[in-house]
């Protein structure tokens, strides 16, 4: 039998525990935002697991009341950079068995690429040196 993931990180909250949907979006905004306003040319993408791409893609209701709540943080929905054309088996080969959140040794290159293809994307867009200031290139 499979140990239980859970137990064995002990970092994450067990299934059973209340969660505080409200403290979880002002942590995230408190913290993403201190982020965002420290660096200039931040990305916020957000990864999806096996559960949010198959069978369907669901939408991430938590990131959406974020971003109302703070309309200066634009948080990136990765799966617009996935090869979603991928049969459903391809992308289960994604993940970990044991621990679906994470990705296998192919699903880190297909992220890999991803995240590749979001920053090219990104930096095709600014239009001039000045806006990659405070950094050089």
């Amino acid at each position: 039998m499979t140990p239980d993931p859970i137990s064995l990180r002990q970092f994450d909250p067990p299934p059973n525990a209340p969660i505080d949907q409200e403290q979880m979006i002002d942590q995230a905004r408190k913290h993403l935002r201190a982020i965002v306003n420290g660096h200039p040319n931040v990305l916020l993408p957000h990864n999806a697991n096996v559960g949010e791409v198959l069978p369907v893609k669901v939408e991430f209701v938590l990131i959406k009341q974020l971003e109302k709540s703070d309309t200066g943080l634009k948080v990136i929905d990765m799966r617009e950079y996935l090869p979603m054309a991928s049969d459903e088996k391809e992308i289960e080969s994604w993940y970990l068995t044991s621990m679906r959140e994470k990705y296998s040794y192919e699903g880190h290159k297909v992220y890999a690429q991803a995240t590749a293809n979001l920053v090219k994307e990104t930096l095709l867009k600014k239009k001039s040196k000045q806006d990659f200031l405070p950094y050089s290139l």
